[in-house]
């Protein structure tokens, strides 16, 4: 069997994974800092909207304080459940990639299993042929 382009694949397949696998990590590293950014205008927005119920804020303003609350809420909200379905891809892709790599090792020890057997096979092929001259040669 040839090895070297199921190896060559089985690399290939690997560093494909490998790059996705970078590429799924950025976007959940941005993704969570989107989520600490929007968590922390939360609480800004909520100390100015606790600030100006201190002094003194009309009914229309403190609607439009929760409203505006309820909207930053709501993005953080989403926020996570993006992050987390990132998480999931990046974990199932990571996962992935490990079995590529199990998969590419394997290959590598078939293909050396298989040229220790050929290099037998060859030492064996001329050690009868070894023989056999050296048969020839003896007289009987």
């Amino acid at each position: 069997m040839n090895f070297a382009a199921l190896k060559t694949y089985r690399t290939q397949l690997e560093e494909v994974l490998r790059i996705e696998v970078e590429r799924l990590a950025q976007r959940l590293r941005e993704a969570e800092t989107r989520c600490a950014r929007l968590e922390a205008e939360a609480e800004e927005k909520a100390r100015a909207y606790a600030q100006g119920t201190r002094s003194g804020i009309t009914a229309r303003e403190a609607l439009d304080h929760y409203d505006m609350l309820e909207g930053v809420a709501r993005a953080i909200r989403h926020a996570k459940r993006a992050a987390a379905a990132l998480r999931e891809e990046w974990e199932r892709k990571r996962q992935e990639l490990v079995d590529a790599a199990r998969e590419r090792r394997k290959v590598e020890l078939l293909d050396q299993r298989d040229q220790r057997r050929r290099r037998r096979a060859a030492a064996q092929q001329e050690q009868r042929l070894t023989d056999e001259v050296a048969a020839r040669r003896l007289p009987k």
